[in-house]
């Protein structure tokens, strides 16, 4: 199941919306042809127009002309058992305030019948906060190792204290930080080739507020850094809870490109 968060108009609570990437056929329908009926909050999910119903007879594509609305009919043969979709969630940062939601529904009918789905929209109390993470990043031993993190906080309620910023980085390159003036707490676990440091915020930030994480550029280099070992720069919400986090698409970091590619040659200084 895919599920995405969107918020009341005045940030005080949060919609979770579902949309099913396989949806089992219902047994007193399988043995039938039937005329179904999909319909989704548009605002919220891209659906592709191909979809898969898998049978006894294997994998066949079906056809589902999704409408700008929301909705899309199609004809299901007799002997389908599951279909699988391929949806994918809008991106609505920093507008996800969208207010009230459709839920995900799926009927038909045939000779056997009808049948209606719904597949849920669960709405709770929420204090929705966003962070947006940037790191700079530098060299030290042929090893990618960020040199300034850099967490802000968008609000609009602050960032929970608990909430840490955790660097997964080769044993080699592991360091500590110096932070700005703000409460947090570290710590560093060594897990074989590769080190964890988490830095938690002991105070909750205010939006507007950043956090600031620099490694000092002693040590720091410019030559190209072997990326086989990634390391990789998280925010973590507190006991890894989603109630009330922003969809900010900013929340981790890592020196690639979304293709794998590195973020730089290194062969000039970032930082001059």
């Amino acid at each position: 199941m895919l599920a995405t968060q969107s918020f009341s108009p005045d940030w005080t609570s949060q919609y979770t919306t579902n949309f099913p990437r396989s949806w089992s056929v219902p047994a007193d329908a399988r043995a039938h042809g039937f005329r179904a009926s999909l319909a989704w909050d548009p605002r919220l999910f891209d659906v592709s127009g191909r979809a898969l119903a898998e049978g006894r007879d294997g994998l066949r594509n079906l056809e589902l002309k999704p409408s700008s609305t929301g909705g899309a009919e199609f004809d299901v043969d007799a002997g389908t058992e599951t279909i699988h979709f391929s949806p994918g969630v809008k991106a609505l940062y920093p507008q996800e305030n969208i207010g009230e939601v459709r839920a995900t529904t799926l009927s038909g009918s045939g000779t056997f019948g009808t049948f209606d789905t719904d597949f849920g929209s669960v709405v709770e109390p929420a204090a929705p906060w966003g962070a947006v993470l940037a790191v700079t990043w530098g060299e030290v031993d042929g090893t990618a190792t960020p040199h300034l993190i850099q967490v802000s906080s968008v609000g609009p309620y602050p960032i929970p204290d608990g909430t840490a910023i955790v660097a997964t980085l080769p044993s080699a390159a592991a360091a500590n930080f110096r932070a700005s003036s703000r409460n947090l707490s570290e710590t560093q676990s060594r897990h074989g080739r590769h080190s964890e440091i988490v830095i938690k915020m002991t105070e909750p930030v205010a939006p507007g507020d950043v956090v600031t994480l620099e490694r000092p550029l002693a040590g720091i280099g410019f030559g190209k850094p072997n990326l086989q070992a990634l390391p990789t720069v998280i925010v973590r919400p507190p006991d890894g809870g989603l109630v009330g986090v922003r969809g900010t698409g900013a929340m981790q970091c890592a020196p690639v490109t979304a293709s794998g590619s590195p973020l730089s040659d290194y062969s000039a200084s970032q930082f001059s």
